[in-house]
């Protein structure tokens, strides 16, 4: 992959289990759009947020009344280190997904 392409992915993910995305080393990615299968109130039933592997910290909570988040503007910067984690908040499994660009 190079720096401009798209980075995406979807997958089945249990009740209250991540979908993580780890770019290789050295590459930087910007996740601009998460989506479940699952929604409520009109949005998904997920947490967006950075992992690493040990820590989770949770930018974007778009799940039961926590409506006001727009998952259509996200930003958040991810790499190696520091990676991507969807945690499905739905009581059933999801079908998860994410979308970004790689920017290094």
């Amino acid at each position: 992959m190079a720096k401009g392409d798209v980075v995406s992915g979807i997958s089945t993910t249990a009740a209250a289990t991540n979908l993580t995305f780890q770019p290789a080393a050295g590459v930087e990615c910007m996740i601009t759009t998460a989506g479940s299968s699952n929604m409520l109130t009109g949005t998904p039933e997920i947490r967006a947020g950075i992992y690493n592997g040990t820590l989770a910290s949770y930018c974007v909570v778009q799940a039961g009344s926590a409506v006001g988040s727009t998952f259509g503007q996200l930003r958040i910067f991810i790499n190696n280190t520091n990676y991507l984690a969807i945690l499905n908040e739905n009581a059933g499994s999801s079908s998860i997904s994410y979308t970004g660009i790689q920017i290094k």
